[in-house]
């Protein structure tokens, strides 16, 4: 038996916990992929809970601007102890995406009314429904003028994620804790005889590590 409804008694019946801050956050986002603005882009998710949770939706608020609207995903959806979940702008057949949150189209320049991150700065904020509460599970704000890790020389995007720390996400939220993945491959295109290349780990643990 668990508490599902955030009362402090555990309820009979009940195989998912209430959901609180901290149980679902950020450990990965993609804003600045090789392939056309924003078609590449993609948030991970993860339960960091040892218990299996069900959700009825959630959204992911993308703050660019007051006309931006957050990126919606309906329910039902059930995360396993540790469960990453990957929402992306355009489905890829590169790596499995959990959901779609864009409308799949490239832009030459940002379009405000479509869900989408910018590659300078943006905050992120994850909501989740579970029967008749929603919850605030984290919030990130990035921005690279503000210590947030620079893209690396050369051709490419590369996913920030969040470090683990003794196996698990840190629960630290500040730039610190935040790597620019240059390592793991998981993207290459090819343009008038160039190469391009992005890095990260979609839906998969993240390398990044901190003492």
């Amino acid at each position: 038996l668990v508490d599902n409804d955030c009362d402090g008694w555990r309820d009979e019946g009940a195989d998912s916990p209430c959901i609180e801050e901290g149980m679902i956050i950020i450990t990965e986002f993609q804003p600045a992929s090789s392939l056309p603005n924003p078609t590449g882009e993609w948030i991970e998710l993860m339960n960091t809970t040892t218990n299996s949770l069900y959700l009825d939706g959630l959204q992911v608020n993308i703050d660019q601007s007051s006309d931006t609207p957050p990126a919606v995903v309906a329910g039902p959806i059930t995360l396993a102890p540790g469960e990453f979940y990957l929402l992306c702008y355009s489905m890829s057949d590169s790596f499995d995406c959990d959901a779609q949150y864009g409308d799949g189209k490239s832009y030459d320049s940002i379009d405000y009314s479509i869900p989408n991150l910018s590659f300078i700065q943006t905050r992120l904020t994850v909501k989740v429904t579970s029967g008749a509460a929603a919850v605030f599970t984290d919030t990130v704000s990035y921005n690279t003028s503000l210590g947030w890790p620079e893209a690396p020389d050369g051709q490419g995007g590369h996913s920030l994620e969040l470090a683990f720390v003794d196996g698990v996400p840190s629960s630290f939220r500040s730039s610190d804790y935040w790597c620019r993945n240059t390592t793991d491959l998981y993207l290459t295109i090819t343009e008038d005889g160039v190469d391009y290349s992005d890095y990260g780990t979609p839906g998969a643990p993240n390398t990044c590590t901190k003492e």
